[in-house]
């Protein structure tokens, strides 16, 4: 799908954005997970564009092409001034929000710190620290991003084989092909394994449930009903989801019949999200 990619540079450090869609239309901020990039988007950025949006995505700060800055400059307080920083500079003073996993967390702290800024906020599969055994989960997978691989094409089939993105799309194949870089030897994730640590500790610390208070704006939760892994639970477990729904009663929820990598491309996730996106 047609898109442009831009940087714009922040007090913080470069970021690349990547906008699909025209610019003159609503615009809707797409922001993911932990380890990964502004590319997760584009299922969704077809639905969205289709229906008369725009979707700006970008690599945090750490990840993609983004700058890698120094310790000490991540966490989700500052990944969501460099999100109002980046709507700032382009000149938008009022968007919609979509945050994928840790995404979430960082959009319910743009609500807390700027509420003015957000219209609506659609949170894909989290809304708190996830549980220890996802967690563990999450160990795994940041091990992987300082290996360095012998083949491109390799790696692919190696992280489809794993089982924990199902069903595999090969909007997945693009996704990390836009991640990795050849480097001696073979390639490796451009992703810093240092920053994402720093987030992943920032995660350990905090459980984000003091970002449910006050919650004004309209929520959409998608929540997914597939464990991650045989043996791991779900993102947002049945006693934390009840809580959140205590928190911010007013929100709504669409349970869908997939995993954690599987709630952002899936057609029930890409119609609610639309629907919810169109109201006035």
């Amino acid at each position: 799908m047609e898109h442009n990619d831009f940087d714009i540079d922040l007090p913080s450090g470069r970021v690349r954005v990547r906008r699909w869609g025209q610019e003159d239309r609503p615009v809707v901020f797409g922001v993911s997970g932990l380890t990964a990039n502004l590319s997760c988007f584009e299922i969704l950025a077809e639905r969205l564009v289709a229906a008369g949006f725009q979707l700006l995505a970008h690599d945090m700060r750490g990840r993609g092409v983004s700058d890698n800055t120094a310790p000490g400059t991540y966490g989700w307080p500052a990944h969501a001034r460099d999100i109002v920083g980046i709507a700032d500079a382009l000149g938008i003073a009022r968007f919609d929000y979509i945050g994928w996993s840790t995404g979430s967390l960082i959009g319910l702290h743009i609500h807390k710190s700027d509420p003015e800024r957000l219209r609506r906020l659609v949170l894909l599969d989290q809304v708190a620290a996830a549980p220890d055994d996802v967690l563990d989960v999450a160990r795994q997978v940041i091990d992987r991003l300082d290996a360095t691989v012998p083949s491109l094409p390799g790696y692919i089939e190696q992280v489809a084989g794993m089982g924990l993105i199902r069903p595999w799309d090969e909007m997945w194949a693009r996704y990390l092909e836009y991640e990795m870089e050849p480097v001696e030897g073979g390639w490796r994730s451009r992703t810093s394994k240092a920053a994402v640590l720093e987030d992943f500790e920032w995660d350990l610390h905090h459980d984000g449930r003091d970002l449910w208070e006050d919650v004004t704006c309209p929520v959409l939760l998608v929540r997914g009903m597939e464990a991650l892994t045989p043996t791991s639970g779900l993102i947002v477990p049945e006693e934390t989801y009840q809580d959140f729904l205590k928190a911010v009663p007013a929100t709504e929820v669409v349970e869908v019949d997939r995993s954690h990598y599987g709630v952002g491309i899936s057609e029930v996730t890409g119609s609610a999200v639309v629907e919810f996106l169109s109201r006035p």
